[in-house]
């Protein structure tokens, strides 16, 4: 699914994943993190499978639920007593503000678990290399650590004959695979910056007295494909953003609750954006089929033998 983020440039990527997790904070109504939070479901699926899908959301709603109960225990303002536990008194706005904040959090992980497989390290790099080569380094090692240590986990599990299904045994060398992957990291991450260091990364070349600044090859030009779509990142965010502070999307959970259902032109609005890829996607598979079927619809020139 996120092929469809090749063919643009690496700052329209950037910039909208950037105003992705900017409007979830900025304006974090419960029903709008979970249309986006669908929407995100939808385009994981469609992407990674519904078992592998599946296999992350359920990692991911333990700590939501682990957010839930803390909020809950901790923060006992709002008027509304749920029950009281140990002496101390659960409110329901207390419960309903740790709901928002789970769901927050699901919706940032998804959104970066999809910004990390667009943005590739040739990406980076050619947004940052030129100025900041360090910050480019340290944010592409950042970018593909979680797929590294995915792939070396994987093999370092079928090396030790570790299955999903694990018996007692092979319970016992978990911790021994998870010690080594760590030390692996560890040591791929001191080793490539040692190499990027000798092969003279982050120096720039002087010349006359003038420091010249340092150039990365990209092959993808800005076009007006691009810039119509980062325009339009903008607008969308600024129409949100003044449509909540008319108080069009309004939650408020302390010290009295209130939240005001949101209409169905706010839910458009962020359905299309956050849905983007899966509609560019879309477009992308009707173009490719109505191709195939005119060329298959084709008939083939007929060839005649020369005598």
């Amino acid at each position: 699914m996120n092929k469809v983020w090749f063919q643009d440039h690496a700052w329209v990527i950037f910039f909208y994943y950037i105003i992705g997790f900017a409007a979830m904070v900025v304006m974090p109504h419960p029903a709008l993190l979970l249309c986006a939070f669908v929407i995100l479901l939808v385009i994981e699926c469609a992407e990674s499978g519904f078992i592998k899908m599946l296999r992350t959301l359920l990692m991911n709603l333990g700590l939501a639920v682990l957010i839930v109960v803390f909020n809950l225990l901790v923060n006992h303002r709002g008027p509304t007593t749920l029950l009281k536990l140990w002496g101390m008194r659960l409110t329901v706005e207390s419960l309903l503000y740790g709901f928002q904040t789970a769901l927050m959090f699901l919706c940032c992980i998804r959104l970066f678990m999809a910004f990390s497989r667009a943005m590739t390290d040739e990406k980076v790099m050619a947004m940052l290399s030129g100025r900041l080569p360090g910050l480019a380094l340290v944010f592409s090692m950042i970018l593909r650590l979680v797929p590294q240590i995915r792939q070396d986990s994987a093999e370092l599990k079928k090396f030790h004959g570790i299955s999903e299904d694990r018996s007692k045994k092979e319970k016992r060398r978990v911790f021994r695979v998870w010690r080594m992957l760590l030390t692996k990291t560890l040591e791929d991450g001191v080793i490539r910056s040692i190499s990027m260091r000798d092969r003279g990364y982050g120096e720039h070349p002087k010349k006359k007295s003038t420091v010249v600044r340092r150039t990365s090859f990209y092959k993808k030009r800005f076009t007006i494909k691009d810039a119509c779509l980062l325009l339009g990142s903008f607008a969308w965010f600024g129409l949100c953003l003044c449509i909540f502070i008319n108080g069009w999307i309004y939650a408020r959970y302390f010290p009295t609750l209130s939240i005001r259902p949101v209409d169905w032109y706010v839910f458009l609005l962020w359905g299309v954006f956050y849905g983007m890829p899966l509609l560019r996607m879309g477009k992308e598979e009707i173009v490719w089929h109505l191709s195939r079927r005119r060329i298959i619809d084709t008939p083939m020139p007929e060839t005649r033998i020369q005598p």
